[in-house]
Formats: structure tokens, sequence, C-alpha cells
């Protein structure tokens, strides 16, 4: 198959051409830049559009740890809960706003599906992370419950996903 031939800028001939820019990928891109721009700005960091940006992103993990350390606190506080990861609050730095857990005698998916009838979003499964749920001794069909935090959660939110997880194990 022969490409279409063209006099690029140089007078080379250019036998593929690109085609038509993705400017939905543009625009796209341009606003993946702007949001922790503006939210730096909005949490009080000034400057550059970088210094912005890196002022926003530590905005969200100081916001982030604190809802991170009241699910962790709150699910160890349930009997039965048995925590993945880094559980020690000194050890929070350490860690990703994601906290994952397993019961001992409710399923993880009946939590999945229990909290989803909440409105509250969580993933249960391995995560197509089989053989690190194999290591930690974990069922292939069951895996873990998947909580991921950010900095758009609230409070409340947090405190209504362990109303709904403590319901299931009492």
């Amino acid at each position: 198959m022969r490409g279409v031939s063209r006099r690029g800028i140089n007078g080379q001939t250019d036998l593929f051409c690109t085609g038509t820019p993705q400017t939905e990928l543009l625009a796209g891109l341009t606003a993946t830049i702007d949001y922790p721009a503006w939210a730096g700005e909005a949490t009080g960091h000034a400057g550059t559009r970088r210094e912005r940006m890196a002022g926003a992103y530590l905005a969200f993990d100081a916001y982030e740890a604190g809802l991170t350390r009241r699910l962790i606190g709150g699910l160890a506080a349930l009997p039965g809960v048995r925590l993945m990861g880094i559980a020690n609050p000194n050890l929070f730095a350490h860690r990703v706003p994601t906290i994952s857990f397993t019961h001992e005698s409710v399923s993880t998916h009946r939590f999945a599906e229990a909290l989803a009838a909440e409105d509250i979003n969580v993933w249960s499964g391995h995560n197509y992370a089989l053989e690190p749920a194999r290591h930690l001794g974990l069922s292939e069909e069951e895996g873990i419950v998947r909580i991921g935090i950010t900095h758009y959660n609230r409070e409340d939110e947090i405190e209504r996903t362990l109303a709904v997880i403590e319901r299931l194990v009492s």
C-alpha cells in the first residue's frame, strides 16, 4: 500500500501524514492541567502554574490523609475485619488513600452490593492482581473490598460507608 505523497515544509516528500489532530484530546489535556492549577490557587497556593499544581497536590494529600485515617480507624474497630496494607497511623505517609479489607464471615461481593445499594461505589475481587492476592492468601473468587478516597470525598461519606459496613458485620 502506498502513502499519499505531498511536499513538506522542507521540500521533501512526505509518504505518511498524521491526519487530523485529535482536538478533543488536546481539550481534555488542557482541562487536566487547568484543574489542579485552579485547585492550587483555590487552596491558597500562588505562583506559576506548576507551583499552583504542586500546591493542589499537597492540599489533596493532606485532606485525603484525614479521611483515610478515619476510614481505617473505623474499619479496624469492627470485629472480623482484616485490613490490607499499612494500618499504623504513624506510617500513613507511606500509603495511598485506597483501603482494602476482608471480613472473616461476610463476602467481599456482599459488601460491594450493599454499599452500591447506598450509592457508595467500591470494588470487590482481586482487582487484576491475582498473584499478590494469592500471596496474601486471599480467595481468587472473593479477593478484597477496595475503597478509594479522593479529594472530592467528604467526611459524611466516610461515616455513611462505615455505617453500612458496621450493619453488615453486626
